[in-house]
């Protein structure tokens, strides 16, 4: 069985939050929830800690650096089809000065 982790960031700043709205193609492939609305995230890579990947996937999909607070939500499903555990952290975030 693979375990799968995922860092997402929920991005505050003047009382606003920050919602990307989901590709119909990602990377090739048709992408899941296309046109859904949603907050920075993805898959962390090998030998990248959480707060790494939260950090590095807010640059590459808004071109925006953060400061990470604290874990708001974590959540995990099995994916029997994939025989994979998605773990998902979500972090409260704030842009950079």
């Amino acid at each position: 069985m693979t375990v799968k982790l995922i860092a997402h960031t929920l991005i505050q700043r003047d009382r606003k939050y920050l919602l990307i709205k989901r590709t119909a193609i990602k990377r090739g492939k048709l992408n899941v929830y296309p046109h859904f609305w949603d907050i920075p995230g993805g898959s962390v890579e090998p030998g990248e800690t959480p707060q790494e990947g939260a950090r590095r996937e807010a640059v590459e999909e808004i071109g925006l650096e953060i400061s990470l607070e604290k874990i708001i939500h974590e959540d995990g499903e099995y994916d029997a089809a994939k025989a994979t555990v998605f773990t998902r952290l979500v972090y409260a975030a704030v842009p950079n000065q």
